[in-house]
Order: structure tokens, then C-alpha cells, then sequence
């Protein structure tokens, strides 16, 4: 088990791979995994992600050749104070003693904001126009349901399951 995040979001595909961490800094990561190739048609400044692309390279550990992510550690952002304290108590209680979180003034960025932003970098690269009602639809739909898979086979346009058609036709939803 890795000392300094832990692993709140996976999603696997044979083309992509897509994460997130909340780390012990109390602050979350994520980050989109593509083989190398797919990545040399990127090119990680034109990609539009909450405060920027802040990694681009191989993560230890992980099966893609090259990932590109993005932190919520900005002015903006703040220390998920709950979350550090329910999973690094001890980082928690050090930070409280050093009054860290008296300046943070940002706000908390969950792990759906994050979760949200990385199919938002594969919408991207997948160049997919998706109306913000359809995206707003979806995203709610497939986190009510915890279904990560539906969201995804809707960006990269790949065939959708009976219900997940069904779903689109009830809701008047353009598909491919």
C-alpha cells in the first residue's frame, strides 16, 4: 500500500486509463493513462483541465506507458480536511498543530469534481461535442448508479447497452 495517496477512482479500458488519489497532502489527483503513441497525437498544453495539466509521464505502478493529470492544490482548492483526518489521522493532527488549515480558503474539491475532469481530458482527446444538459445527464446518471462504463462507451463512442440505449432514447439524447 503506497504511504502518500490512496486510490479513491479507477476506471480500465484496453485504450485508456483514468484515476484519481486523494494524497496525504489532503488534496486530490487525477490522471488519464494512454500508450505512447496515442499520446504523441496530444499535446497536453491544449488540453483544458482544473488548473492546468500538472503531470505529464509515466506513473510507478501503473499499466499505461504515459499519463496526464492535473491536482486540486490550487489557490482555489482547499485541504479536504474530513477526508485527510478519516484516512492519514496522524498527517491530520500535524497539520492542525501547524494551523495549516487557517489559510486555506479555497474550496474542497470531491472526488466526483475529479472524477469529472478526467473524462472531461478524454472528451478532449477524443475530440466528442457533448451538449452540457447530455454531459450534466450523464455524469449525474452514472454516478447515482455507479455506472463509470456507461459514461465512458458514450464519450469514445463505442456500441451501448440495451438499457443504456434505452436510457438515451427515454431521455432524447443524440447518439452516434
Amino acid at each position: 500500500m503506497n504511504r502518500d495517496k490512496i486510490k479513491e477512482f479507477e476506471f480500465k479500458t484496453d485504450k485508456y486509463h483514468l484515476i484519481s488519489y486523494f494524497t496525504l497532502m489532503g488534496h486530490r489527483v487525477g490522471y488519464l493513462g494512454m500508450s505512447s503513441e496515442k499520446y504523441k497525437t496530444i499535446e497536453g498544453d491544449n488540453i483544458t483541465v482544473h488548473g492546468g495539466v500538472t503531470f505529464e509521464g509515466k506513473l510507478h505502478d501503473e499499466p499505461m506507458d504515459m499519463y496526464i493529470g492535473f491536482d486540486c492544490a490550487h489557490a482555489s482548492d482547499s485541504i479536504d480536511k474530513l477526508t485527510t483526518k478519516k484516512l492519514f489521522p496522524e498527517a491530520y493532527e500535524q497539520y492542525l498543530s501547524l494551523g495549516m488549515f487557517n489559510f486555506m480558503t479555497g474550496s474542497v474539491k470531491d472526488r466526483y469534481f475529479v472524477i469529472k475532469w478526467i473524462f472531461a481530458m478524454l472528451k478532449q482527446i477524443q475530440k466528442h461535442k457533448i451538449t452540457e444538459y447530455e454531459d450534466t445527464l450523464l455524469f449525474n446518471y452514472c454516478k447515482e448508479n455507479d455506472n463509470w462504463g456507461f459514461y465512458y462507451r458514450w464519450i469514445v463512442a463505442d456500441t451501448l447497452t440495451d438499457d443504456e440505449l434505452l436510457f438515451v432514447k427515454l431521455n432524447n439524447l443524440d447518439y452516434y
